[in-house]
């Protein structure tokens, strides 16, 4: 089923569990995406959502969002920004991927290879393409600071809410509560 966030096409209160990552931080007011799911959750239930957030990130990934970029791209035509993707695809591949796949099998530098450089750099080249079309070419994206998605969470009755950082974003995860008012 396809739908609109900000409106969804079901009943209120008849969800156990809903689980939503990389969709909010690229709506123009992502809390209101937030506050659209919320109300189709049963008195009770969970809500975890992934988002974007720079501020507790590490470096790798602060850079893997290309923020600099960002100020053009979204503006480009379409088949240039395809075309920017896989020129700074190759790229990555060249300079980033393939030394950090050579680095993982050399005895001297094997356990130096950052996990998330060595997870990326093991994925198929398209699916890398992909992954920079998705930080360049998205008209929004916003970054989610701790305190933002906590406040969504409350001001929409959750409790038990608890914010992960993992270096690449926040996940979120709270309880609706079971008196609500809808």
């Amino acid at each position: 089923m396809q739908g609109d966030i900000l409106h969804p096409a079901f009943r209120k209160e008849v969800f156990d569990f809903i689980y939503s990552t990389g969709v909010l931080h690229h709506l123009p007011v992502p809390k209101q995406g937030c506050a659209a799911l919320a109300p189709h959750l049963k008195p009770g239930a969970q809500m975890v959502v992934w988002v974007y957030n720079l501020a507790e990130a590490n470096l790798l990934y602060r850079l893997s969002h290309f923020t600099w970029l960002r100020r053009v791209t979204p503006r480009l035509p379409p088949p240039l920004q395809v075309a920017l993707s896989y020129g700074i695809a190759m790229g990555l591949e060249l300079f980033a991927f393939l030394p950090a796949r050579l680095a993982a099998k050399a005895p001297s530098t094997r356990g130096r290879v950052p996990a998330q450089l060595a997870e990326v750099a093991s994925l198929p080249f398209q699916w890398k393409v992909k992954e920079v079309h998705d930080r360049i070419a998205v008209p929004v994206t916003n970054f989610i600071s701790r305190d933002e998605l906590d406040k969504w969470f409350k001001d929409n009755q959750f409790t038990d809410v608890e914010i992960i950082s993992k270096t690449r974003g926040l996940s979120a995860i709270g309880r609706r509560s079971i008196s609500t008012t809808t």
